[in-house]
């Protein structure tokens, strides 16, 4: 695969790991983190997706868009995340620890995003997704995941499974899916 350019990104090559099915940027800041840099990875199929380059472009801009201000509006989803964490473990509770919290914003004070993929969700809307991996401090084994549909709406909120959408997840109908269905 050769290199490729987009304009929201710019360059991409081939991922070292993954080099005939993945392509990565340069470090790029993400207003939506407070401008902290990271690589964009594309997971493409350039052979059987032509018009992949260019949807995952626009996508990326419209999650480039996205500030902290739109980071704030979402934080009681990452909030009842915890919460349904800790419920969970609620016989075991020295399983995870209690978060100093002093309102729903302050959960993203123990989010730590570390990579960004770009790709296409393969079936039903078969639209371009953004889904931000992170550390955070109520699920150490499993993580958090954020997915944006399109670049533009958190459409999901879970442990690190690689699934773009809860119906894909759960085998369920999109209108089923709370927050997909929202979009």
């Amino acid at each position: 695969m050769e290199d490729i350019e987009l304009e929201s990104i710019g360059k991409l090559k081939p991922h070292p790991q993954i080099p005939d099915e993945w392509l990565i940027s340069q470090p790029i800041g993400v207003p939506f983190f407070g401008d902290k840099e990271f690589k964009f990875i594309l997971d493409v199929d350039l052979e059987t997706d032509e018009m992949f380059l260019s949807e995952a472009d626009e996508t990326i801009e419209n999650f480039l868009r996205l500030n902290e201000d739109v980071k704030t509006s979402l934080s009681n989803y990452i909030y009842q995340n915890y919460q349904a964490v800790q419920n969970y473990y609620q016989y075991e509770p020295s399983a995870i620890p209690t978060l100093e919290l002093s309102n729903e914003n302050d959960i993203w004070n123990y989010v730590y995003p570390f990579e960004i993929y770009v790709s296409r969700r393969h079936r039903r809307d078969k639209d371009i997704y953004v889904k931000v991996d992170c550390g955070c401090e109520w699920e150490e084994e499993h993580g958090l995941q954020l997915v944006f549909r399109k670049g533009l709406k958190l459409t999901r909120v879970s442990d690190i499974d690689g699934h773009l959408t809860e119906a894909d997840a759960y085998n369920k109908a999109d209108e089923d899916d709370e927050l997909l269905s929202k979009f």
